[in-house]
């Protein structure tokens, strides 16, 4: 993707949840196309995975269906 094909793109976290050294963020992702005007209105789950100076080692991206998959992969899910 070209970094200028979307123009006024906003994310907005919605949640976070943590366990151990990963944390979940529910988050909408909202933007248009710069070109086309298209809208985009998203949720998405990213797992980010920290080490022990709180720096991001690891970004897992999850959409908005595969909730149970991102819960899994942040260890949220028995």
């Amino acid at each position: 993707m070209e970094p200028d094909a979307l123009e006024d793109a906003r994310v907005e976290p919605l949640e976070f949840r943590t366990k151990s050294s990963k944390i979940l963020v529910r988050a909408r992702t909202r933007a248009r196309g710069a070109g086309s005007g298209m809208e985009l209105d998203n949720e998405t789950w990213a797992v980010w995975t920290m080490d022990e100076n709180g720096l991001a080692t690891r970004l897992e991206g999850f959409l908005a269906h595969q909730r149970d998959e991102a819960l899994e992969a942040a260890g949220l899910r028995s």
